[in-house]
């Protein structure tokens, strides 16, 4: 299957910020704001009771990085993300580059929410005294199914 089957040709582009990435086709996009971030997409082809909260989904945070590099920025997110997320459990740390060449670091781990098991990959990217934080989870039982296309979307994030 091509990228292009996958994910929306047309990316979501936010002035404020500066950004812009391309989510996964037919995701249905929410002003982040209400849930503390940028942008906020869920896969309408889950059913849930509560779908923003349990199933698969990309959220955009900006925040100030408060003049931490990448590296020290990592390190502080590895610090919080236990006291955050009840019962994390880190999986993986990969760096990566984006397409507009700046670095960035894929956090990935498990963690509860509720009654459910939560899978969860951060990308994590530094600039001009902004911190990004690209979040794609879902239920750990659908992870595999989905886990692809996140990945797919964050790494089409690029800075403006």
């Amino acid at each position: 299957m091509a990228i292009s089957d996958l994910l929306d040709p047309i990316p979501y582009v936010n002035s404020t910020y500066n950004f812009e990435i391309n989510m996964p086709k037919d995701w249905i996009g929410y002003d982040g704001t209400v849930y503390g971030g940028v942008v906020f997409y869920v896969n309408p082809a889950i059913p849930s009771a509560n779908q923003k909260e349990n199933d698969s989904s990309i959220a955009i945070v900006a925040e100030s990085s408060q003049g931490l590099s990448l590296k020290e920025y990592v390190s502080a997110s590895k610090a919080s993300l236990p006291l955050q997320l009840k019962d994390y459990v880190p999986t993986s740390e990969t760096p990566v580059v984006l397409p507009d060449g700046i670095s960035g670091v894929i956090l990935s781990g498990t963690f509860t929410e509720g009654i459910n098991n939560v899978h969860i990959a951060q990308l994590l990217t530094v600039k001009n005294g902004e911190a990004f934080i690209v979040s794609g989870k879902s239920l750990t039982t659908n992870w595999e199914q989905y886990n692809d296309i996140v990945g797919l979307a964050m790494l089409t994030f690029t800075l403006n």
